[in-house]
């Protein structure tokens, strides 16, 4: 794969994101960026449609400084990823256009799009919805935006504490804002059905998305205007239910991939994700691996961070044990947890480091994974090996501010 740049993402010219909170964005990794009018102002669903969004100015600043190989503001979890060996987001995706349309055709965009001030005239082929913060659950690394449990919760804390609860986050680089049911509105529909003709994959979480009502509606236009066979679906579930509609649901699309939200093994889990529990999350799971049909591709995403960089093993051997029984490959994609920073596990004592790095080196001596070569058990290497190289690189790294922050949280 020949890259355009050392900072392309091929993402600007893909791909949109609806926040939770009704905002464009044009990445998912990105934390608290949106994309602006030329007065600067959050382009919004209620007011301003997929099409309007593409081609801001914003937009093409993105796409000139990505050409020019120049760093691009709210990419930095993507550099800082590559730095530590960690194949990034950035990395991922292009691997998987480039494969996906064609190399020819991800530089006939870039091309045309040149000669335009770098304008596309083509849609969007690949869109992330997020129809909302409905869940269930408040795990401790989450936000406000993201879950209405963490949103109410919030309000309380901040309500008991006169205030100091949100100075706290604010410090820290996160607000709180609530999210309106912008989801809900004929005008938002009527945009999401003419872009529906042009998708190529969506991405759908939350919330959680079996509890969001418009997940269910939209792979039902799809399938009723006849495109569902030439979609690609990706969903991160909690695993705290499967609902009886939802596989069924998912059977006409070209490709399904859904990827447990899951942050330990056991009590972990349940002290993260609370009040998630185990037994359901173990036999949801197991329910899926076991009825999903032959076009579906289950995972688990990892948020790695200080809650779990001591056991984390103990969820990559839970991978292989499923292997094992089921014959079914559980491949895994890390996530690193830098911000708020108190959660990175960067700031962690040097004793506390020392140990999670002898745990991750057994680990990986006796690991199924690492004894085999096929290509779905690369995320996890990858994974493991770049877990070993931050955790050497951050050794001697102690920020005791971040940890009495910790502390605090």
């Amino acid at each position: 794969m020949q890259e355009i740049s050392k900072t392309f993402c091929v993402y600007p010219w893909i791909h949109q994101q609806a926040t939770p909170n009704g905002r464009y964005n044009f990445c998912c990794i990105p934390m608290h960026t949106f994309i602006p009018d030329d007065q600067g102002l959050p382009l919004h669903t209620e007011q301003h449609s997929f099409s309007e969004a593409w081609n801001t100015t914003y937009m093409k600043n993105i796409r000139k400084k990505m050409v020019a190989g120049e760093k691009v503001n709210g990419c930095e979890k993507c550099y800082e990823q590559e730095s530590f060996g960690k194949a990034s987001h950035r990395q991922m995706y292009n691997k998987e256009w480039f494969d996906k349309i064609g190399q020819e055709e991800i530089f006939r965009k870039v091309e045309k799009s040149k000669l335009a001030n770098y304008e596309l005239d083509e849609p969007s082929i690949y869109l992330d919805l997020r129809l909302g913060n409905l869940c269930n659950l408040k795990c401790r690394m989450c936000n406000p935006q993201n879950s209405v449990q963490i949103y109410n919760e919030w309000i309380n804390l901040d309500e008991k504490t006169q205030g100091r609860y949100s100075e706290f986050w604010k410090e820290n680089g996160l607000k709180v804002e609530t999210c309106t049911p912008w989801y809900e509105s004929h005008r938002f529909w009527q945009d999401i059905e003419s872009q529906i003709p042009h998708l190529k994959k969506v991405y759908m979480t939350g919330g959680e998305p079996t509890l969001i009502e418009g997940n269910y509606r939209f792979l039902k236009k799809c399938e009723e205007m006849g495109f569902a066979s030439e979609i690609e679906l990706f969903f991160n579930l909690n695993m705290t239910q499967l609902r009886e509609n939802f596989l069924s649901q998912l059977t006409p699309f070209k490709w399904v991939g859904i990827n447990a939200s899951l942050d330990g093994h056991g009590l972990t889990n349940e002290y993260i994700r609370y009040p998630s529990r185990w037994a359901t999350i173990d036999r949801n799971f197991r329910q899926l691996l076991s009825e999903s049909k032959d076009h579906f591709e289950i995972g688990i995403s990892t948020v790695i961070q200080t809650y779990n960089i001591l056991f984390i093993t103990d969820l990559l051997e839970y991978g292989e044990q499923l292997f094992q029984e089921t014959q079914r490959i559980v491949h895994f994609d890390f996530l690193y947890c830098l911000r708020p920073p108190f959660l990175d596990f960067a700031h962690l004592p040097k004793n506390i480091k020392q140990e999670a790095l002898r745990r991750v080196t057994d680990y990986k001596k006796r690991s199924l994974y690492f004894k085999h070569s096929h290509p779905r058990f690369e995320s996890v290497k990858n994974g493991v090996n770049s877990l070993i190289v931050r955790l050497q690189q951050t050794m001697d790294l102690e920020n005791r501010e971040k940890v009495l922050d910790f502390i605090r949280y």
